[in-house]
């Protein structure tokens, strides 16, 4: 089952994000914190990641780059959600 972080600190759309993947059969989690939402990726590796670009802790793109640099992450697929 292919797994997707929704890193979003609006918790009504990330659930709603989530509602509906898991609807298609994905298995999401959602995270409404940057630096926690960084953490996660890096420990739980995802194979997609849904991000918001402002955020509480770490701003999107600082994530985006962070997951980038990082040979573990930087494969990941990653959608800005904003």
């Amino acid at each position: 089952m292919k797994r997707v972080l929704i890193i979003e600190d609006e918790r009504d759309l990330a659930e709603l994000l989530a509602f509906n993947l898991e609807k298609e059969g994905y298995t999401a989690t959602c995270i409404h914190d940057g630096k926690l939402g960084l953490e996660r990726a890096s420990t739980d590796i995802p194979d997609l990641i849904l991000l918001d670009l402002m955020l509480p802790g770490l701003l999107g793109n600082e994530i985006c780059k962070a997951l980038r640099k990082d040979q573990r992450t930087a494969h990941i697929p990653i959608i800005m959600i904003t």
